[in-house]
């Protein structure tokens, strides 16, 4: 079958060029790319827009750097906003990505989604009857913001991935306040258990509370659950290791490319809990600032790591505000250390983002063992 004639002069043209590529400045790479919009926008056989075409390309160029740095539309970042100023409500639910299937990491207690038996390990499909692929763990949680009162239908899958059974339920918003530790109690006579679900800036004090309250009830030892944390604001990581470790304790030190992304964070004072054993509790759901303190915990010898391989994230996020529209791009500027200089951060180049998370506490056996680090003792 003969090419239309207007396409066989593009193919023509390739392959007289393609003996003459040379090494192209800035501005022609970008001429490059505006040509190529462009041309989209003027021959592509469906319309679009050029705001749609640039935003797939910020989308592609983060992706290409790692799994974690995403560009955030200004409405999207306003609601996130409005979410944590307590101004728009929600439903509860704690996405992660696994196997490249959205997955509730964890249900808030006492949320709309946990009265309606939504629990860890399901599998979201559909959003008000639109299907969720495609949608990351962060797009899926802000998709399920909005005005109290306001209902949202979600179909969910649970079990067997062969013969999954179906959930589906219709959840009202409601205002809620981020809490970090939904659990607190007692074991046994002298055993405290504390589940921390996430670092949020007022955890330290939840953590604090929550200790000595349970040192009230007879508690001479602490158990501290990590599993299932995703992480969150790093200086609750530093507030809740402050409550653990002596004074001027390296928790976790930051390596950037940049001076101001290069730092060491110290504990300021001893830890109101500084001889009380501890065990922390890991697994693969285990992410980014809870690493950093099971990591600093383990090196100091301060508290015995108890679990599975966590889920290998040690890069820092830092919020950049794009103009002119006032979008927002978190880049990843630094790598987090250990205080012993271990970099938990596992291999990502090369891997798309679902096969990144997929290998979840699965992946970097052979460098970890290639490498000799020792704890403060």
């Amino acid at each position: 079958m003969r090419l239309p004639r207007v396409i066989a002069p593009a193919v023509l043209g390739l392959v007289t060029v393609a003996g003459t590529v040379r090494a192209q400045s800035s501005y022609e790479q970008l001429q490059t790319f505006s040509s190529l919009l462009n041309q989209v926008r003027a021959s592509y056989v469906d319309s679009v827009t050029y705001a749609e075409l640039v935003h797939a390309a910020i989308d592609g160029v983060l992706s290409s750097l790692d799994p974690h740095s995403r560009f955030v539309k200004r409405e999207d970042s306003e609601r996130e906003n409005a979410y944590e100023a307590g101004v728009l409500a929600g439903t509860g639910i704690v996405f992660d990505e696994v196997d490249g299937d959205l997955t509730v990491l964890t249900v808030l207690p006492g949320t709309p989604a946990a009265k309606a038996g939504v629990s860890a390990g399901d599998r979201l499909l559909s959003i008000d009857d639109t299907a969720s692929v495609g949608l990351s763990a962060w797009e899926a949680g802000t998709r399920l913001l909005g005005e109290k009162g306001r209902k949202v239908k979600l179909l969910f899958e649970r079990g067997s991935r062969l013969e999954p059974d179906s959930l589906k339920v219709t959840l009202k918003y409601d205002l809620l306040k981020p809490v970090s530790v939904p659990t607190a109690r007692l074991i046994d006579a002298t055993t405290g258990y504390v589940r921390l679900s996430g670092f949020h800036l007022k955890s330290g004090e939840e953590v604090e509370k929550a200790v000595k309250d349970l040192q009230g009830k007879g508690a001479r030892r602490l158990i501290l659950d990590l599993r299932g944390n995703p992480g969150g604001a790093m200086i609750a990581a530093v507030q809740i290791s402050e409550l653990f470790l002596p004074r001027s304790s390296v928790v976790f030190r930051t390596l950037g490319r940049r001076r101001s992304a290069t730092d060491e964070f110290l504990t300021e004072k001893d830890g109101k809990f500084l001889k009380l054993p501890l065990m922390l509790l890991v697994d693969a759901g285990s992410a980014s600032a809870s690493e950093a303190v099971a990591g600093s915990f383990q090196d100091h010898d301060r508290a015995l790591i108890l679990g599975r391989r966590s889920f290998g994230k040690a890069l820092m996020q830092q919020g950049f505000a794009i103009p002119p529209q006032g979008d927002f791009v978190w880049l990843t500027v630094a790598r987090i250390a250990t205080p012993s200089g271990r970099v938990i951060q596992r291999s990502y180049p090369g891997l798309k983002a679902s096969q990144y998370y997929a290998f979840a506490g699965r992946s970097g056996t052979e460098t970890d063992t290639a490498l000799v680090f020792r704890t403060d003792n």
